[in-house]
């Protein structure tokens, strides 16, 4: 059987752009943390058993309606929309996995113990694709590794055993600070791509959550608007835009969120110079009105009308 290993998505929204505030309801939803699937007691379900249950896993990351829908790989690029390609780029396929050899001697234990099996399997196939990603400094093929491995730690009933969990961990954040130090590099020198730092700071909050590392993608991606929000005295330039600024103030809301953090009162200041930054006032007003009701209502910070 050949089955298909998607090791990447198109980016999803990690940095919190300006849109995401021009509707209340839709900005409280994206500064939710992402929600993780409760584990039952033993991880493990039913349908685990069989190879088809691979598809299915896939077609739940995918987001898409099983079985998985293959049409796009055989229609010509042209056809595609460039959603499509970037997709289709993304998908690798991986022939006779699991082993058969490995399948055949866990079919002889117990069920649970084959889909142990698997599961092995597949993070060393992981962790193969990240080395020789590592080795060719392949920052793309890093971050969509890393972006699966994720999507195992908000999807935990797709591992069967706690000590799995544990090995998927201890791999992700040892393959997540390589993936930093390769981007520091790049902050370093000031020609990093925006995908690729809103990723890691996704990677650093939606999987087992590094908020150090995440506060200091964010201060380092967006410094100007960092110092500008929060450190005025200083700042003698001119103003960052008024669409990059929110969308620094409300990743920052983000990261708070996840990190369980309220009250927080230098969001005051914040919201305060973001206020004096020029932009079209009917747009302006919508966003400052919703950051402030969300202020309000979830952080419990109430800057002055």
């Amino acid at each position: 059987m050949v089955t298909l290993l998607i090791i990447s998505l198109p980016s999803k929204a990690q940095f919190k752009g300006v849109h995401f505030s021009q509707d209340y309801q839709s900005l409280k939803k994206t500064l939710n943390p992402i929600k993780i699937i409760p584990v039952d007691n033993n991880f493990y379900v039913e349908w685990m058993d069989s190879l088809i249950s691979i598809h299915r896993e896939l077609a739940f990351f995918l987001g898409i309606t099983y079985p998985l829908d293959t049409i796009k790989l055989t229609k010509k690029t042209q056809e595609l929309s460039k959603e499509e390609v970037e997709l289709v780029i993304k998908i690798k396929i991986v022939e006779n996995f699991p082993q058969d050899e490995l399948i055949s001697e866990g079919w002889k234990k117990k069920p649970k113990k084959k889909r142990y099996y698997y599961e092995q399997q597949r993070l060393q196939l992981i962790k193969n694709i990240f080395e020789k990603a590592k080795q060719n400094s392949d920052i793309d093929l890093m971050g969509s590794t890393l972006e699966l491995l994720a999507f195992y730690y908000q999807n935990r009933t797709l591992l069967s055993s706690e000590k799995l969990f544990d090995d998927y961990q201890d791999f992700y954040i040892e393959s997540r600070n390589i993936y930093a130090r390769h981007l520091s590099i790049c902050l370093d020198q000031n020609n990093c791509q925006y995908n690729d730092v809103s990723k890691l700071f996704y990677l650093a909050l939606n999987a087992w959550p590094d908020i150090s590392l995440a506060h200091g993608i964010l201060q380092r991606w967006f410094k100007e608007e960092w110092n500008y929000l929060f450190k005025v005295s200083v700042y003698n330039q001119e103003k960052p835009s008024f669409e990059s600024t929110t969308e620094c103030f409300l990743s920052l809301l983000y990261l708070y969120n996840v990190e369980g953090k309220k009250e927080v009162h230098q969001l005051t200041r914040g919201f305060k110079n973001l206020s004096n930054i020029t932009h079209s006032e009917f747009t302006k007003n919508i966003v400052l009105g919703n950051i402030r009701r969300y202020l309000n209502e979830v952080q419990y910070v109430y800057p002055p009308q």
